[in-house]
């Protein structure tokens, strides 16, 4: 695959709006400039670190903390897309077929759980990292001359490893490419990795303990993220969990009080410090 048949884009993504329910969510203005494509997250302690919130025409990436951390940077990454899209607008979800096998695949009932209905987002599977590349430029150009953003709501490329073909050069084009689209491409990646990048934001997210909503039933999915790269404000780091009914970031809270990350000297050289969790 060299990318996407962007006429056979058009009538999928199409059939996705015109069947999909009515969702109210963030980003329920219909976008008319960057400024309105913007959008925040909800938790006004991380929202503080954006003063103009978060860039909705822009590339934003989010790492796995570790290999064990790939599903939760998964989860932070749809809820990114959920953040900054707009009612009834299909989510691009591309990723490498080696993806599904060594992760797992999005799972429908647990989309149903998160908060989306799982027939908004269209899934493309590549069979190189470069294809997922292609393909995420060429779903974001789909609606080139008519805005994406009134054609699909947002994108997210899924990337293992660290390939060659994601460098500064390629990670610019594809900033180039929402820029002008004026639609929001996150870019999840299942490694952390040193080359530089033209992303506007970076997070590294990690799986944090989850407050139980009584009966021993499962709680809300609950995150570690640290903003490591901030280009249109400053960085930092929450505990925050994600509230399905209100689609919405807030702070995780044990016994009325907000947990905070803190970070532990690590126990080996090459060993990333592990997080402890404090109210």
């Amino acid at each position: 695959m060299s990318g996407i048949d962007i006429a056979a884009l058009r009538r999928m993504v199409t059939a996705i709006a015109g069947n999909d329910p009515t969702n109210s969510f963030a980003g329920e203005k219909e976008p008319g400039s960057a400024r309105e494509r913007s959008f925040t997250l909800g938790f006004d302690d991380a929202d503080s670190a954006f003063p103009k919130a978060i860039a909705g025409d822009a590339l934003h990436e989010v790492f796995a903390d570790n290999p064990g951390a790939h599903m939760a940077a998964t989860g932070f990454a749809l809820a990114l897309a959920l953040r900054s899209s707009q009612p009834k607008k299909p989510i691009i979800w591309i990723e490498e077929e080696v993806a599904a096998s060594e992760y797992g695949g999005l799972y429908p009932p647990g989309l149903h759980a998160f908060g989306i209905d799982p027939s908004r987002i269209l899934i493309v599977r590549c069979p190189s990292a470069q294809d997922v590349l292609k393909a995420a430029s060429d779903a974001v150009d789909a609606g080139s001359g008519q805005k994406a953003s009134h054609f699909i709501s947002s994108v997210v490329a899924c990337v293992t490893g660290q390939p060659k073909c994601l460098d500064l050069t390629a990670s610019r084009r594809l900033l180039l490419a929402t820029q002008a689209a004026q639609l929001p491409l996150i870019l999840l990646r299942s490694h952390r990795t040193g080359v530089q990048s033209a992303a506007v934001s970076r997070w590294r997210v990690a799986p944090a303990l989850s407050r139980s909503s009584g009966a021993n039933a499962p709680g809300r999915p609950a995150f570690s993220a640290i903003l490591e790269r901030n280009r249109h404000g400053r960085c930092g780091q929450w505990i925050m969990e994600w509230n399905n009914e209100t689609f919405e970031f807030g702070a995780a809270e044990r016994n009325g009080r907000t947990l905070v990350p803190r970070a532990l000297v690590s126990v080996s050289a090459d060993r990333p410090a592990s997080q402890q969790y404090s109210a």
